[in-house]
């Protein structure tokens, strides 16, 4: 990965869930795995799942602010990717704030994608501090326009 990316070169309005089903955390960690494997994205569902609740021991990473960065390394993805969701209703996550997290973006890499996927989840952090971003991502009504947020967002911000 080159210093200057964008992270819409990571996601596709089809890696956009646009209502999770889930309704407690480790439900939303089982359905963010289950959708990469369906999506063809990494073969194994189980070691997603594994990786995510073994990083959300250590500390939760719903930041605040109603936003989670879950996110993992393992065997399987070829590539880095991101899923991004949404829960309407809101979901405890164990957030830094205490209040409920709506907005969960996870990046999934493969094992030594260490340097590379910092560098994803930095700027995914850039784009979630922003309040405006959060709520339009969050009043969109299809995954297109989500998409199409994010990379009007990546036009803004020129630095990696």
């Amino acid at each position: 990965m080159s210093n200057e990316f964008k992270l819409s070169e990571f996601i596709s309005a089809d890696r956009v869930i646009l209502e999770l089903d889930s309704k407690t955390k480790p439900e939303v960690l089982l359905e963010l795995s289950e959708f990469a494997v369906r999506k063809g994205l990494a073969p194994d569902a189980s070691k997603i799942h594994d990786g995510l609740e073994t990083r959300e021991k250590l500390i939760s990473t719903a930041v605040g602010d109603g936003v989670a960065i879950p996110h993992t390394r393992c065997e399987g993805p070829e590539n880095i990717f991101l899923i991004l969701a949404r829960s309407k209703e809101g979901i405890d996550f164990d957030s830094l704030d205490g209040k409920l997290t709506h907005l969960f973006v996870t990046i999934i890499g493969p094992i030594g994608a260490d340097k590379d996927q910092l560098k994803v989840l930095s700027r995914t952090a850039r784009f979630l501090k922003k309040k405006e971003f959060r709520e339009t991502v969050m009043a969109a009504s299809t995954a297109e326009e989500i998409v199409r947020s994010l990379t009007e967002e990546d036009q803004l911000l020129h630095t990696p």
